[in-house]
């Protein structure tokens, strides 16, 4: 886990209890990151997360492959250059948190039965 991120003190926390939960850091960390900015640029979540570039970019990925960020492109004035992608959510950010609720909640059951087993085992020993 890495250890410094210019995430606010409540962000890093979320963040930190969404890779508990089974996302990677980067993926938790750029969803943070845009729920709390609402509309955001590759370069801004660079900034702040303290992400690299190629880090960012298979986060959006993954998030965008689970249907939770959207893009859109922002034409620069000069019109000149690559585009810019602002991202976004595309879902209701309580969603992806019962998302997360509803896994774990079958994680517990299956260790639960997995303990249950093997309390049963250690008997017949």
């Amino acid at each position: 886990m890495k250890a410094f991120t210019g995430l606010k003190k409540g962000d890093a926390k979320l963040a930190g209890i969404l890779e508990r939960a089974g996302l990677h850091h980067n993926v938790a960390h750029t969803l943070v990151y845009i729920q709390s900015k609402k509309e955001t640029t590759s370069k801004e979540i660079q900034n702040v997360t303290k992400l690299r570039q190629p880090e960012v970019s298979i986060a959006i990925q993954e998030l965008r492959k689970r249907e939770w960020v959207d893009k859109k492109d922002f034409k620069k004035d000069k019109g000149k250059g690559r585009p810019i992608h602002q991202y976004f959510l595309n879902i209701d950010f309580k969603k992806v948190l019962e998302h997360f609720v509803t896994e774990n909640k079958k994680r517990i059951k299956s260790v639960e039965s997995d303990i249950a087993d093997l309390l049963v085992l250690k008997k017949k020993l």
